[in-house]
């Protein structure tokens, strides 16, 4: 398969990436499949119109809109989001960064990394909270400036905090489990591109912010997709 066709099935390797439902080879009939017959891409656009990634800035300004219309269901979920019974969208929150990330089996490392072996969850819940405080800023009446210096501050917290993940002496994750934590990264990087047109996001928070993504995850995930964590059959990740 050529460069081409690869990247236009990246995204689904991603979510294979992430599932807990991944697809086996003796899932694929005959234990192969037609992606080498798929019409190469052409003129393929590297140029981004930001923000993108889960949403443009038509987007929002057609959201923002019917919510300030009450029209349904856009006003319901906006109601939901902003609820004072949900923390993670008001402006008093805070991050809870740690240096070496970890998503440890209990039985195997709860005793070695007591304090450590699943602290994962703290980006997943700071994950989700700096995407929602980033939503309520673009979807604000107001200015919402309050939402959207929490949601920098934990997208800083974590660049100046996390500098790897809980690995053996050889830079390897000790248990297959860590590979899982990348389930987070795309919600703090798309909180990122939402929030970089921010003019109270300084230029240099925003510069360590991609080297944290491009230095601490990145490197991990091309090599689970390259390797396939091992796997003898690279089609068990929906890759070819």
């Amino acid at each position: 398969m050529n460069k081409m066709k690869l990247y236009t099935i990246i995204g689904a390797g991603l979510f294979a990436l992430t599932s807990t439902a991944l697809f086996a080879c003796s899932e694929i009939e005959d234990g192969s499949n037609d992606m080498s017959s798929w019409p190469e891409v052409k003129d393929y656009v590297t140029t981004l119109e930001h923000p993108c990634m889960l949403h443009t800035e038509t987007d929002f300004e057609f959201v923002k809109g019917k919510v300030q219309s009450g029209a349904q269901p856009w006003k319901n979920a906006f109601d939901h989001l902003t609820r004072g019974g949900n923390n993670l969208s008001q402006s008093a929150y805070k991050a809870s960064p740690v240096k070496l990330l970890a998503r440890l089996d209990q039985n195997n490392w709860a005793g070695k990394y007591p304090n450590d072996w699943n602290n994962y969850t703290k980006l997943m819940r700071d994950a989700a909270a700096a995407y929602q405080l980033a939503l309520r800023w673009k979807l604000s009446e107001t200015d919402g400036t309050q939402y959207a210096d929490a949601a920098i501050a934990i997208l800083n917290d974590w660049a100046k905090t996390c500098a790897g993940f809980i690995v053996n002496d050889k830079g390897e994750f000790i248990d297959p489990n860590e590979f899982l934590i990348f389930i987070q990264v795309h919600q703090i990087a798309n909180a990122a591109e939402i929030m970089r047109s921010y003019s109270g996001w300084q230029e240099a928070d925003f510069a360590k912010f991609k080297s944290w993504i491009a230095d601490v995850f990145y490197p991990h995930i091309t090599k689970f997709l390259s390797t396939h964590n091992g796997n003898e059959c690279a089609l068990h990740y929906w890759l070819n």
